[in-house]
């Protein structure tokens, strides 16, 4: 009998879209045609159904699951931008804002942070493989939902350009495969994760595999109990939240609170991978520097957005300084998770947490001497034109 071979990861053909998953892809699809349905069939109805009962239920519904993502999974559990306070008041708040992220319905706290995590640690890394004579014929993805894998070279910006495909595909179309993430030691196998594969029964390699990499990436967070018992009951959670809206606000309650309310919290977080790494702004002064280019991607802080309240939309500040707890900057770039952790460190729930004010402090300075010394060379070559 031959020996079991490793896949070939070490050529850098890597890529983190695995097979189709048929649960997930049929959940996503089911939930948004209901979700449509809903609409149709509420519509008519709104005068006769519409309260302030089921407009605050809803609304909560919507936003405490979006808080709860970004304030314990995003900026606590994955980027551990503040610590808990060893004391009985801390436990308690992080198991509600655990309990309404779960209740979001995009996988418990230690996946949600699993994935995030490696799309930071290869945000928007691609590599294109051509023939002979030039032609694109594969690309992968080392970020588990960079729009880049679907690109098109544009003539005018001297680049790939993501095309509807890609912008798709980093909105939704990536949570109808399966993750795979890079091995975290570059092209390197560890030697558990070989014994692993290799040791596993016929059918179950990659599983093996894929278990042993998870526990490099995200092992830590495996250890914690809480963060455990929120991965273990999260179906329970996401019930959970459909059933409360609906005994508090009955049969429409679950119809545009349950319903159509999951969709619209897919939606708005999903609009972070999508819609801030499309469109927005950066500071200009990075540039084209290299080793941050490697770091923000194709992120950008983006306005108007729904999600703007809790600071995501800050996207490009958030990926310069991933740890830190602070999205916005200024007090003009709104971020109430921001005053949210600040008001639980003056509580003693947080302690330890990462503001880096001199670190933005000084990004925000080189931007508006850059923006200075721009519109003083503008101005000169307009006197000189003149």
């Amino acid at each position: 009998m031959a020996a079991k071979r490793l896949p070939p990861e070490a050529t850098g053909a890597f890529d983190t879209k695995g097979a189709v998953v048929p649960w997930t892809t049929f959940g996503i699809i089911i939930f948004h045609i209901m979700a449509v349905a809903v609409v149709i069939y509420e519509i008519p109805r709104l005068p006769e159904i519409l309260s302030a009962k089921l407009i605050i239920v809803t609304v909560l519904s919507i936003l405490l699951p979006i808080g709860g993502i970004t304030w314990t999974f995003h900026r606590g559990v994955a980027h551990v931008a503040f610590k808990w306070a060893d004391n009985k008041r801390a436990t308690v708040m992080r198991a509600i804002g655990l309990a309404f992220g779960t209740m979001a319905f995009q996988k418990g706290p230690i996946n949600w942070a699993y994935m995030h995590i490696v799309h930071h640690k290869f945000v928007d890394q691609v590599k294109r493989f051509f023939d002979n004579v030039g032609r694109l014929v594969k690309t992968t993805s080392l970020d588990p939902h960079s729009m880049l894998r679907y690109a098109k070279w544009s003539k005018k910006h001297q680049e790939y350009r993501p095309t509807l495909r890609g912008f798709m595909y980093a909105h939704v179309f990536c949570y109808f495969f399966r993750f795979i993430a890079p091995p975290k030691n570059g092209a390197d196998y560890v030697e558990e994760e070989e014994k692993a594969f290799r040791e596993a029964p016929p059918g179950e390699e990659w599983e093996a595999r894929l278990k042993v990499r998870k526990t490099h990436w995200v092992g830590d967070l495996e250890d914690d109990r809480m963060l455990r018992f929120f991965e273990r009951f999260y179906f329970g959670f996401v019930g959970l939240r459909i059933l409360i809206v609906t005994l508090i606000c009955g049969w429409d309650g679950f119809l545009i609170a349950g319903i159509l309310g999951v969709v619209v919290i897919w939606n708005i977080t999903f609009c972070i991978n999508s819609v801030a790494h499309m469109w927005g702004d950066a500071l200009e002064s990075i540039g084209e520097k290299v080793n941050m280019k490697l770091i923000t991607g194709r992120s950008k802080n983006v306005f108007g957005f729904i999600f703007a309240f809790i600071g995501e939309h800050r996207h490009f500040n958030h990926h310069l300084l991933a740890s830190c707890a602070a999205h916005g900057w200024t007090w003009k770039e709104v971020d109430l998770t921001k005053y949210w952790i600040w008001l639980m460190e003056k509580l003693g729930i947080h302690t330890n947490v990462k503001w880096m004010r001199d670190k933005r402090k000084k990004f925000l300075a080189d931007e508006a001497e850059y923006q200075r010394l721009k519109k003083l060379e503008n101005h000169d070559d307009m006197s000189m034109a003149a």
